[in-house]
């Protein structure tokens, strides 16, 4: 009888060790589900996506948009006119952003003849404002307030084409390289031409330039 409640009490303590050991090895295991998690979680962070940037953006028209298709004359010329541009987000497909123009930038590489013009400076009807400034409206207030020696076009016909070729920003612009700070010189300069024309012309004079 003793023998038999010996064994007995010897198994006993040993399932109770096993039993014990046991948990360590089942927290362990929820912990490492739990770090598990949040790794995840942490994925699906970055999985947001960053900011687009001018540096990112110049890069991928640079590469996309060649020959008949180029953009810009330089990344320089790309970045500083990337500085003005408001960022937007990746997801961007219309509008007057930097995230509608890396977009448009990266589609350029299986398309460039539809994708690179609204990956360029101007937006081409895409990457443009809900109603941007025109050229049509800059051209025929400089044509009408700036005249003689501060006309610095040939006709109505260059003015258009050289606006074209930049950037239109917005109605409120008063300083920038865009089509909005241009008219907004060529306006005020009904009270002011020898001030004002110089900034709505082409060069920008100082003001309506890139920052």
């Amino acid at each position: 009888m003793n023998l038999k409640h010996s064994l007995l009490l010897t198994l006993l303590a040993v399932v109770g060790c096993g039993g014990s050991e046991a948990r360590p090895d089942a927290g362990a295991s929820l912990s490492d589900s739990g770090s598990t998690t949040a790794d995840a979680g942490n994925g699906g962070a970055d999985g947001g996506g960053a900011a687009p940037t001018c540096a990112d953006y110049c890069a991928t028209v640079t590469q996309n948009c060649t020959a008949q298709d180029e953009q810009y004359e330089s990344s320089a010329a790309c970045l500083a006119t990337c500085a003005a541009l408001v960022p937007g987000a990746m997801a961007d497909r219309m509008g007057n952003t930097l995230g509608c123009r890396a977009y448009h930038a990266g589609a350029a590489a299986t398309n460039p003849t539809v994708h690179c013009p609204h990956a360029g400076p101007t937006g081409a009807d895409v990457c443009v404002a809900a109603d941007p400034p025109q050229c049509q409206d800059y051209c025929d207030t400089y044509l009408k307030n700036c005249t003689d020696k501060l006309n610095a076009y040939v006709d109505a016909a260059d003015c258009l084409a050289q606006c074209g070729e930049w950037y239109p920003g917005t109605a409120a612009d008063t300083m920038g390289d865009t089509v909005g700070c241009r008219i907004y010189h060529a306006g005020v300069a009904m009270a002011d031409a020898n001030t004002h024309c110089p900034h709505a012309g082409p060069g920008g004079a100082m003001v309506c330039v890139a920052p």
